[in-house]
């Protein structure tokens, strides 16, 4: 199984991109050729230059140079797109969009231009002419002059689209083809359709004939000669530059007879003879009069402005305006940026794609063309799951033109992760719009879609079976048509458990066995080829092998331990068992035993089909042996990375080993070497399941999570619930085609129709009606800027809200700031919108806290081996770093200006984040003795206090013992197993804890709490005077000025383990397994309960004013709420299990770290409300009250004789007395704030959704909170 290809890229042959379909033409220069793009499911026409041509490769290497000039271009409805050059074969070829109304050359030849009356035709020869001027325009807009313009050159569609080809082309061919002495021979093709040292003779302008240099005027002449022979029908003059003659002696005619060739009669202004073109009139010969003259000087400057006058001409000439109007892209369109990303992509320039896409999705985040072709790349590169990639498409946006495209792009994902299902259910959402619009193009493209989905793979529930028992244990026949089951009663009784044998797909019962009668739970069962004879493992230490036909037992073997894994060989005969500690073979028939291992740790256990291979370890190495001999064949060390499991392939030649850091290593058993490694889906890997053949695999981490992976390709292939799951997880039978699901009280049966299908790339295409909704954004643009001149937000809002709705509109930098704006004046109201913004790949642990700062724009991270680091969200880049010795638990004060980290002895150490421009460390300062061992550290936001939870010492430990060590090791290694570790204590005896709280600057202690129930998390209120902890069944909330408890919380069967405060102490926010708390501290009671998470919530989060709280499950799902009424504003889906996450101040932008190391940043994009003024600015009162707070002086008195200096002298044991804590939240006197700190908080309102607020009203009632602070008690007694 060698690793897959991730990109799919490079230089393959043709034949393995493309479908070569037919020869679309040939000429003097190459061959033009129809091809279907395999990947991309559309046809292209592919240019071919003649090889000897190219014979040696700097003319290779300049063709193609020049030949890309016409992929920079932007997307344009009057340009044929050209994808990108590739080489096959050592000629370089051009894949362009293909285009299937022929040349213009074409309608002139065959007379079909001129179909219908006079004014028909008239009507379509100036419509041709003005959409000819707007494809040249958009090439000089981009600085390329096409020098080889002419009919053949100009391409039409079936409705009557003009588009202009092979833009560089000329350039291109005139430094490879063939010279001559004379530019201007005579060519043998009708009208000089065949290039000749990179132009046209019959259509090149003067300057081009002198080899003088070239400028956009050069094309304005060749653009009068070719439309001139539109109006000739045949060309009337030897070569380019003696067309203006031409001209003048057409003009010269009869008006009737103007352009009509001679003796061709003057039918007036009735039916005009098929195949005749119109007379010329009289404006557009001056046009073309103007484009002809010899000097370039003369000649317009633009062709916009020989369009404008076209424009003119038609109207005045038909009567009407022309039916097609001038292209207006969106700057920065993503349309263009997405094309140019799978062009890179086709040239194997990969990171240049993905650089493109970014910025396509910085221009329309909600860009489904773009977000699909990201998506998709980075899935199979194994850098998103499936749901992360579906997630992303949820967000695109329905308004587009193309309403049916999300559901479109969905329903491919679908069928690639084979999900028939769900990819028919967002096909119907797709036909019925079809069917609405009517559009062919949809209809086709939904036609074969359903054709693919009858043809993809599946992997689909066929059946559940809930049981009225536990199910202790499953296996499958040898011929995969039964199923072995043990089943357990509740209750001691050992005879309360049993055997069932079913039919695998229906489920009908064949057999029973009634009672085992083991001495303890049945751990493990294996069957024969056709489930005749089964065999029970036990606790009891026990193997017992059973007649399932006689419903009998015929022998008990004893391993020499815990049975944890059984294989049975087909015929019956031979048992392979595993235990804790050994592996061993048995003769059933001669009853005796074969071989068995050494002594070790045998935590893992996997068998090959066959029983050939057995594979046995535990965390630090897994040993590979022979079945037969017991001849142990290769041992794999772990090396820095620990196993957490591992699986066996049914033919034995591939291992695939979890491990710790949460990606999965692929060993390849005959090479006996590492194949390759990827992300997994988590630290908590339970269990690893291959199957037969080694190409895929089953993994579940938590509860009832399960990914199916593309091993080779080493991807996320679907993500999907199975059942509520028990250890033992699943099997599959040894055709592969199905797998056997069971959980505590269930089974399931899933089929596994192994088809692969890989969805194609979607290159976007020109937005129909971009000039309609070009002046539709103005007219929106002008209306917005009047209100907001007017000072009518909620005008102004209702405006930008209809302009962000335009496709291609929503993050334009325009839109944006005026958004932005809005957000300042409005208050946010729920979440629209979410777009992953990036994905942060540096750390090798976990993540356990990170701060986001200025808006979101950089922030820290800190993992759980102690690096810590600035990044640069805006660039993705780390700006700073330092790496902390001897820590393992850290956090971030929420200002971003220190971090504090403790050891397990109970020292701490302060380190400044600060780093200046150009540095790349932190500043570290001096440890000192701390709050000792903790679990869970709290910081205030002014820098003054910290607080940490700590455990009673477990009984039978000494303090310095190895046993704590090692649960230290595990906390800081591989933090969820310390959960598991305390969890199972916890079960034994409840345990009490201590909650303490320090002061920063002198390291002494200010408080400590016992409580009788394990505290978990602490938190601290923003001036650190409140403290709050969560831990068994119990909240705790204590004032530490006094040291009283304000409140202690019980909830019989509650399991807190997040705690949140915010920053006044008003709103505590308390995590209780999949449950969300909030409680009003004044008032004291629980406000609400809110449920949605679906696993333990490992991380919270809480926005200043209590207003907004994110929090996120050990599944990875990550939810915004609105504490206040309890509403789930947004829920999204990370690979694994979330560690820490932040909110930035304005709540726009939210940072995740997950166990794995990664780091996501995600943006929300918030729906605005306009301001309420009869709220006034009392609603923000306690925002005044907090920051009067924090700006009054605290632990000293400034007074002359003062009682307390500014940091009380801790006593000889590091304590403070009540009277020194007291004095240290104390405050005294007046607050003492700048103009800059006013500022500062008047943007920190407007951030928080009160910018609406005149200022002078929050300077008045700042005025009225800050005297009332002065003359009243200055703190004494606390207020929230």
């Amino acid at each position: 199984m060698p690793r897959a290809n991730r990109s799919g890229r490079g230089r393959p042959a043709l034949r393995d991109q493309y479908d070569v379909l037919g020869l679309l033409g040939t000429g003097g220069m190459g061959t033009v050729h129809r091809v279907r793009h395999r990947a991309w499911n559309i046809d292209l026409a592919m240019k071919s230059p003649r090889p000897e041509l190219l014979s040696d490769a700097s003319k290779r290497e300049s063709f193609v140079r020049e030949a890309e000039t016409w992929v920079s271009l932007d997307l344009h409805p009057h340009v044929v797109t050209c994808h990108y050059v590739q080489t096959f074969d050592d000629t370089p070829r051009i894949f362009v969009e293909l285009v299937d109304g022929g040349s213009l050359h074409d309608r002139i030849q065959d007379g079909t231009l001129y179909r219908g009356g006079a004014d028909e035709a008239l009507a379509r020869l100036l419509d041709t002419a003005i959409q000819f001027c707007w494809g040249l325009d958009a090439a000089h807009r981009r600085g390329l002059v096409h020098q080889d313009v002419k009919p053949g050159n100009v391409m039409l569609t079936a409705d009557g689209i003009v588009k202009v080809t092979d833009f560089g082309l000329a350039k291109a061919l005139s430094e490879v083809g063939p010279q001559t002495s004379d530019p201007l021979v005579p060519v043998p093709a009708p009208f000089g359709l065949v290039s000749v040292a990179g132009l046209t003779p019959a259509f090149c302008s003067p300057e081009q004939a002198a080899r003088l240099p070239l400028d956009p005027r050069t094309d304005v002449w060749s653009w009068a000669a070719s439309v001139l022979l539109m109006f000739t029908g045949r060309r009337t003059w030897a070569y380019g530059p003696l067309a203006g003659q031409a001209l003048e002696t057409c003009l010269r005619a009869a008006p009737a007879d103007r352009g009509r060739p001679a003796g061709a009669g003057a039918p007036g202004r009735g039916r005009a003879p098929v195949g005749q073109p119109p007379a010329i009139p009289d404006g557009l010969g001056d046009v073309l009069g103007r484009c002809l003259r010899d000097d370039p000087a003369e000649r317009p400057e633009s062709m916009a402005e020989v369009a404008q006058l076209l424009l003119t001409v038609y109207q005045r000439e038909l009567g009407r305006p022309c039916p097609h109007e001038p292209y207006a892209p969106v700057r920065g369109m993503a349309d263009d940026l997405n094309n140019r990303a799978l062009s890179f992509l086709e040239l194997g320039r990969d990171d240049e794609a993905a650089a493109a896409w970014r910025q396509a999705l910085d221009a329309d985040p909600r860009h489904a063309a773009t977000l699909y072709n990201f998506g998709v790349y980075r899935w199979r590169r194994g850098e998103v799951t499936d749901e992360m990639l579906l997630q992303q498409l949820a967000t695109a946006a329905p308004g587009d033109a193309d309403d049916w495209l999300p559901d479109f792009l969905r329903a491919r994902v679908h069928l690639e992760r084979r999900d028939r299902r769900n990819a028919r259910v967002a096909l119907a959402r797709v036909s019925d719009q079809a069917e609405e619009t009517r559009a062919p193009a949809v209809r086709a493209a939904v036609a074969e879609l359903e054709e693919r989905v009858e043809e993809a793979g599946d992997f689909r529930r066929v059946r559940t079976v809930d049981r009225q028992a536990f199910v202790e244990a499953m296996a499958v026949s040898g011929d995969g048509a039964r199923t072995v089951v043990a089943l357990r009663a509740d209750g001691p009784d050992a005879d309360s458990t049993w055997l069932v044998v079913e039919e695998t797909r229906s489920g009908r019962e064949v057999a029973r066995i009634p009672a085992l009668g083991h001495g303890g739970r049945v751990t493990a069962v294996a069957a024969d080829r056709a489930a005749t004879l089964a065999v029970t493992g036990s606790e009891d230490a026990t193997a017992r092998l059973w007649d399932l036909r006689g419903e009998a037992l015929r022998q008990t073997v004893e391993p020499g331990g815990q049975v944890q894994d059984l294989w049975l060989s087909p015929d019956g005969e031979r048992l392979l068992t595993a235990t804790d500690r050994t592996l061993a073979a048995f003769d059933l028939t001669e009853r005796r035993r074969l071989w068995v291992s050494p002594g070790s740790d045998v935590s893992f256990v996997a068998f090959s089909a066959d029983g050939s291979l057995v594979g046995s370890g535990g965390y630090e190495q897994i040993a590979l042996w022979d079945g037969r001999t017991g001849r142990c064949l290769t041992e794999l060390d772990h090396g820095s990375d620990a196993f957490r499991g591992f699986g066996l392939s049914g033919d034995g030649r591939w291992l695939l080993a979890a491990r710790a850091s949460g990606r999965l290593s692929v060993w390849d058993v005959g090479e006996r070497d590492w194949s390759h490694a990827f992300a997994g889906s988590g630290r908590e890997l339970r269990n690893v399941l291959l199957d037969p053949t080694g190409r895929h695999a089953l993994t579940n981490s938590h509860r009832d999570r399960v990914r199916l992976w593309d091993v080779p390709a080493g991807r996320c292939l679907r993500t999907f619930d199975a059942l509520r799951l028990s250890d033992s997880f699943a099997v599959w039978t040894p055709d592969g085609r199905h797998v056997l699901f069971h959980g505590s009280r269930s089974t399931a049966v899933w089929e596994c129709r192994a088809r692969d299908v890989t969805s194609p790339y979607w290159p976007s295409r020109v937005r129909p009606g971009a000039p309609a909704v070009a002046r539709r954004a103005r007219s929106l643009t002008d209306r917005a800027d009047a209100a907001w001149q007017l000072g009518d937000v909620a005008g102004t809002l209702a405006v930008v809200r209809r302009l962000r709705a335009l496709p291609g509109h929503a993050n334009l930098p325009e839109t944006d700031e005026a958004w932005r704006k809005l957000g300042l004046r409005c208050e946010p109201v729920t979440i629209i919108g979410a777009r992953l913004l990036r994905v942060l790949d540096h750390f090798q642990s976990w993540i356990q806290d990170l701060s986001l700062h200025g808006s979101g724009l950089w922030g820290h991270a800190v993992s759980g081996d102690g690096e810590v680091v600035r990044w640069d969200l805006e660039r993705g880049e780390v700006t700073a770093q330092h790496r902390l010795t001897g820590s393992y638990l850290a956090r971030i004060e929420p200002s971003g200006e220190q971090l504090t980290s403790a050891t397990y002895q109970g020292d701490y150490t302060r380190v400044a984040l600060s780093a200046r421009a150009g540095e790349r460390r932190f500043q570290e300062t001096a440890g000192h003795a701390g709050p000792g061992a903790p679990l869970d550290l709290a910081l205030s936001r002014d820098g003054r206090f910290g607080a940490a939870v700590s455990l009673d010492v477990i009984p039978g430990m000494a303090r310095e013992g190895g046993a704590e060590r090692r649960l230290v090791w595990l906390r800081a290694e591989m933090q969820p197993w310390v959960r598991a570790v305390l969890d199972e204590l916890d079960a034994e005896r409840p345990r009490g804890g201590a909650v303490l709280v320090w002061h920063h600057a002198t390291g002494a202690r200010v408080r400590r709490y016992l409580v009788d129930r394990g505290p978990r998390a602490v938190a601290l209120s923003a001036d650190g005077r409140l403290a709050a902890a969560a831990g068994d069944e119990a909240l705790w909330l204590w004032d530490n000025a006094t040291g009283r408890s304000l409140w202690s919380l019980r909830m019989a069967r509650a399991r807190f383990r997040q705690v949140e405060l915010s920053a006044d102490g008003r709103w505590l926010l308390a995590a209780d397994h999949a449950d969300l708390v909030l409680l009003d501290t004044v008032a004291r009671r629980v406000v609400r309960r809110s449920a949605g998470h679906g696993a333990e919530v490992r991380a919270l989060a809480m926005a200043e004013d209590g207003r907004i709280a994110v929090s996120a499950d050990q599944d990875g799902e990550v939810r915004v709420w609105d504490p206040r009424d309890g509403q789930c504003l947004w829920s999204l889906r990370g690979p694994t299990e979330v560690t820490a996450l932040t909110l930035s101040e304005d709540r726009r932008r939210l940072l995740v770290g997950y166990g794995d190391g990664g780091l996501h940043l995600w943006a929300f994009d918030w729906d605005l409300a306009p301001p309420d003024p009869a709220r006034g600015a009392e609603v923000v009162r306690p925002d005044l009250e907090q920051f009067v707070a924090l700006h009054t002086a605290a632990g000293w008195d400034p007074r002359p004789g003062a009682a307390y200096p500014r940091h009380p002298e801790p006593s000889s044991s590091g304590n403070l007395t009540d009277e020194q804590v007291r004095a240290l939240f104390t405050r005294h006197g007046r607050a003492a704030y700048t103009e800059i700190d006013v500022r500062n908080l008047l943007t920190r309102l407007s951030r928080a959704g009160f910018g609406w607020i005149a200022p002078d009203a929050v300077h008045r009632l700042l005025r009225e909170v800050t005297e009332t602070a002065a003359t009243g008690l200055a703190g004494n007694d606390y207020v929230c």
